[in-house]
């Protein structure tokens, strides 16, 4: 039974080896072409394309109101761990808290 043991440690190291020796070589290739490309093609100078930022458009009541929702749901999810599943303007009916029960317990997980 130890030869058995002993005789599969050995293939196994054997085989560790080979692999290693394998992709030690492969990776010597690869740098060689990598280089012979990289000295084969004449290097032109990068110009960066020049950016071009629009101007925003003013912000109107309604727009500010999203803007400030945006912003506090944002500043919301950087402190704390949790994270927004829904936000929208809300009416309340005779069940409301079984359908705020329903979301906030499928919201823990999305993907289903």
């Amino acid at each position: 039974m130890a030869h058995l043991a002993l005789s599969a440690l050995g293939k196994g190291l054997f085989s560790f080896v080979l692999m290693a020796v394998l992709a030690a070589i492969c990776a010597v290739i690869i740098r060689g072409i990598v280089l012979v490309l990289a000295r084969s093609r004449p290097k032109a100078p990068v110009v960066a394309p020049q950016l071009t930022v629009p101007m925003p458009k003013p912000v109107g009541e309604e727009e500010s109101d999203i803007v400030a929702a945006v912003i506090a749901a944002a500043g919301h999810v950087v402190s704390t761990p949790h994270r927004i599943v829904y936000l929208a303007e809300q009416t309340r009916s005779a069940n409301w808290i079984s359908e705020v029960r329903a979301r906030h317990h499928g919201g823990h997980s999305p993907r289903r």
